[in-house]
């Protein structure tokens, strides 16, 4: 596998510190940002396989959209959204605006480890 970038996006130190490990394996470098401008401009910076995103308030809030966010990409990644959040009205809201995944607290770190190795092995640049 080439070398892959992934970058996780959280307010939440602990919840970062979960995700970050649960794909740290996956041979990719892994960035943290707990701002939506950081990660921006990581995003300009490092062109990512793969984000994964902790909340729904960035996109609630209008800081983010994912067309934004891939847009900023030489490459479109793939997002994953994790979040707490379990109505439908949420989670069809995400998955609408164009998010690969959505996942829910507490999530198996297991299956987002599986998911983020076979992402990366299977979507070559």
């Amino acid at each position: 596998m080439e070398h892959k970038k992934i970058i996780i996006f959280s307010t939440t130190p602990h919840a970062v510190s979960l995700v970050k490990a649960a794909v740290c394996h996956s041979a990719a470098d892994v960035e943290c940002c707990s701002t939506c401008g950081a990660m921006i401009e990581r995003c300009r910076c490092m062109s990512p396989d793969l984000i994964i995103i902790l909340s729904v308030a960035p996109f609630v809030g209008g800081e983010l959209s994912i067309e934004r966010v891939r847009q900023l990409c030489v490459a479109p990644p793939a997002i994953y959204v994790i979040a707490w959040h379990q109505s439908e009205s949420v989670v069809m809201g995400v998955l609408e605006s164009g998010a690969d995944q959505y996942m829910t607290f507490p999530i198996s770190t297991l299956r987002l480890h599986n998911k983020a190795i076979s992402h990366l092995r299977t979507n070559l640049r």
